[in-house]
């Protein structure tokens, strides 16, 4: 949870160097470097789902790098803090976890864009939640 609160924290940095607008404020950002916040909300998440990506349903992993592995290459199976919504910061409301390969690629891609690349169960969960989370969403019904 340390290294997902700081990427989350390296991602912020990051808009407020490019200038980017994002709307709310990092509700996992604290005075302390711990990731109590982040854990939280991370076990009510797989209470409701299990220990696996909502979207893929693949089993979670946490896997840390080993010297053997190249340094670009990512396990697509390990814990990823995704934000549904790319313009809204990392909120309770945005943030889901999912699988690193589900969260890479999705990208900022439109809902349009998302269908047309996972179209079938994949884009059904994900709109789902999106729902449930964001209920006036247009275009999630």
């Amino acid at each position: 949870m340390r290294k997902i609160k700081e990427a989350m924290r390296n991602t912020n940095r990051c808009w407020k160097e490019d200038n980017r607008e994002v709307l709310g404020v990092n509700e996992f950002e604290d005075k302390w470097n711990c990731a109590d916040k982040l854990r939280v909300h991370f076990d009510e998440q797989v209470k409701k789902y299990g220990y696996m990506c909502p979207i893929t349903h693949i089993d979670f992993t946490t896997i840390r790098r080993q010297e053997e592995i190249k340094t670009n290459e990512k396990i697509i199976t390990n814990i990823s803090a995704d934000r549904l919504f790319d313009h809204i910061n990392y909120t309770k409301q945005n943030v889901l976890f999912t699988s690193l390969g589900w969260n890479l690629a999705r990208l900022n891609f439109s809902l349009e864009d998302i269908e047309k690349l996972f179209p079938g169960e994949y884009i059904k969960r994900y709109k789902k939640i999106v729902l449930e989370r964001f209920p006036n969403s247009k275009g999630y019904e």
